[in-house]
């Protein structure tokens, strides 16, 4: 198993000599390091799992490379404990509140360190043993620059595993989840934002099914959750418009009338707009221009069977309609027409009864 890495962080190498070696005795790595500056450049390019930080350095102090360490994603979370010999009351307080997670005195006993560097790290495992999904992009690739072997162990919100990630060297190898294998498997449990996982290291894959990189597989998992986040942004209370006409000013003119009223709204040409644009949208309302409706409806392909969920408004130059006829666009029936001179006022009302009847159907 690999072993947890401390940084001892003194500018008197004399002082805490003993220390590091008691410290390899009990089964860490430790490191050291002369200064702030040089802490600082080891945290950053190495995993360390606890920094031992002497408080008075020239340079910089243990206050600073702490702050630093906290706005750094990959730093802010390895446990530091200050080791300071101006030790009181003020001085623990002070510490804690910078961020530290325990504050030892010199000259202090070396057995009292290491029980003391057991429990915290003992204790930030603890606290990292269920990692939001949030995280597992970033630390899925710093285990595939670091060419790391182990599983990521997936867990649902009532801690039951539902899935496993195994990695070689860095490459995804095999991957498992209740509905999926392979491929599907990483990018199902990958994008879903209601679970959390652990890391384990060192633990080798019951077979291998892949060679994947992790940032090719992170990438289309990334994809899927922009789709998602694109669903859920909309607002229970804000409902989308497409318009479609080929003329850029009524277009605007409608748009600027219905955002004023709490719509959401995109404008394209009949030239711009496809099916795909049409379902990615996924709008509430269509309001096309009269005079080639017929051909925006045929090239969405609303002719289909079921392939229209959503009312239609045409809007037309003409300033008399005739209410007494059922409204249509060659052989599509349409659920209003109105004039290009009422948008203001009519149009922002005239789409809220449609997409409230919809919704009532």
């Amino acid at each position: 198993m690999t072993k947890d890495r401390i940084l001892v962080v003194d500018d008197e190498l004399d002082a805490v000599d003993a220390l590091m070696k008691a410290l390899d005795h009990e089964g860490f790595e430790a490191h050291y390091a002369r200064d702030g500056v040089e802490a600082l450049e080891m945290v950053q390019k190495s995993r360390f799992q606890l920094v031992l930080l002497d408080v008075m350095m020239p340079r910089l102090n243990g206050y600073s490379v702490l702050q630093s360490m906290l706005k750094n994603e990959a730093t802010a979370n390895i446990p530091v404990i200050f080791v300071t010999a101006y030790f009181n009351t003020d001085e623990v307080v002070k510490g804690l509140e910078a961020g530290a997670v325990d504050a030892i005195s010199k000259p202090f006993r070396i057995a009292e360190v290491i029980i003391r560097s057991k429990l915290r790290i003992a204790e930030s495992k603890l606290k990292k043993r269920f990692s939001p999904i949030a995280y597992f992009f970033a630390e899925a690739q710093e285990k595939e620059q670091s060419r790391r072997t182990g599983v990521f162990e997936f867990y649902d919100k009532s801690r039951s595993k539902i899935g496993d990630v195994y990695i070689e060297d860095g490459k995804v190898v095999y991957a498992t989840s209740k509905d999926a294998i392979k491929e599907d498997a990483f990018l199902q449990l990958a994008s879903n934002r209601e679970l959390t996982y652990l890391f384990q290291d060192d633990v080798h894959p019951p077979k291998r099914t892949l060679g994947a990189p992790i940032t090719s597989l992170i990438l289309e998992a990334s994809k899927i959750i922009d789709e998602l986040d694109a669903k859920e942004l909309r607002n229970a209370d804000e409902k989308r418009v497409l318009i479609i006409d080929r003329n850029r000013i009524p277009r605007i003119l409608a748009s600027r009338s219905l955002k004023a009223n709490g719509f959401a709204t995109k404008v394209m040409s009949s030239e711009e707009i496809t099916p795909e644009i049409y379902h990615h949208f996924d709008p509430d309302l269509l309001i096309i221009d009269h005079n080639e409706g017929q051909e925006i409806l045929d090239k969405m392909m609303f002719g289909q069977q079921n392939a229209r969920s959503i009312p239609v408004v045409s809007y037309t130059d003409q300033e008399q309609i005739d209410d007494t006829v059922l409204p249509r666009i060659g052989t599509y029936r349409i659920d209003a027409i109105l004039s290009k001179t009422n948008i203001d006022y009519a149009l922002p009302h005239l789409a809220h009864q449609l997409i409230k009847k919809t919704e009532t159907q």
